[in-house]
């Protein structure tokens, strides 16, 4: 998965600049479909990769034995919130109404995520929010 988004935030920044310096017909329409698929693979698997669960892995019930059922709920959180951001910065992109606020409530609750992942990464010194620490400082 860490690849797939590579892929895609690199593409973002490929069709952002070209919307920004040549007159692509369809750009607005390609970049808004690769953000949609950015923010649907965030809501949809995102809790497989902040528990260290390879994406084979998703129906097999062995990998969930060691994870609690609050790591799962925060990782869909986060993943929820990732797509908010992804889809906010879509629509501020391209001058759209309300693009602020869906940021910004994007960004609100990513700190508020962030915060909760500091104190249970101090409380618990588990690896899950190391990884999650580093994954809400640069999404």
């Amino acid at each position: 998965m860490k690849n797939v988004e590579k892929f895609y935030g690199l593409s973002l920044i490929i069709l952002m600049l070209v919307r920004f310096y040549v007159r692509f017909p369809f750009i607005a329409l390609i970049l808004t479909l690769v953000v949609l698929l950015l923010a649907i693979m965030h809501a949809a698997v995102s809790f497989t990769f902040l528990n260290n669960i390879r994406f084979r892995d998703i129906f097999k019930s062995e990998p969930y034995k060691g994870i609690g059922n609050i790591k799962i709920i925060g990782s869909v959180l986060i993943g929820f919130v990732f797509s908010i951001l992804c889809i906010g910065i879509l629509i501020k992109f391209q001058l759209r109404a309300f693009g602020d606020y869906t940021l910004l409530i994007g960004l609100i609750n990513l700190a508020i995520l962030f915060i909760i992942s500091v104190i249970r990464l101090i409380t618990s010194k588990d690896k899950v929010y190391k990884i999650r620490l580093s994954i809400t400082l640069i999404p």
